[in-house]
């Protein structure tokens, strides 16, 4: 069950709160708790929206309360990292572990989007391929 993101950071639906404006930097990770599932991405649609299109700086998603990750939480990711990188912005996840990370790593988004251990996200991380041309 997804039990949310940091309500201090994102309104449910709705504008954005004003502590918002430094969600998801380095100081201020977006953190995701629970399962991202078909039941988070319907809650997270709003949210990932305004996010994408509020942040001023690259955005670091926080995985370390995420238990479950398929393939709508992936859709969720990929979506939220395209409406960055139109805006020229970064996607970076940080602490995922367990079932995540393993899904993360099975699709190749482990090395694209986890941080490095200098704080830079992997190589290419502007660049999201097409996960059919991965499988081929």
């Amino acid at each position: 069950m997804f039990d949310g993101i940091d309500a201090r950071q994102i309104a449910p639906s709705g504008p954005v709160n004003p502590a918002f404006a430094g969600a998801g930097t380095a100081a201020s990770p977006l953190r995701l708790h629970g399962a991202l599932d078909g039941e988070a991405v319907r809650a997270l649609r709003d949210p990932f929206v305004a996010l994408a299109a509020a942040a001023a700086h690259d955005v670091i998603l926080d995985m370390t309360d995420v238990g479950y990750l398929d393939g709508a939480g992936v859709g969720a990711i990929a979506f939220l990292f395209r409406q960055l990188a139109a805006r020229r912005l970064g996607l970076r996840i940080i602490a995922a572990s367990g079932q995540p990370l393993l899904t993360l790593q099975d699709l190749g988004l482990a090395k694209l989007l986890m941080a490095a251990d200098h704080g830079r996200a992997g190589i290419g991380a502007r660049h999201l391929p097409c996960l059919a041309e991965q499988r081929a």
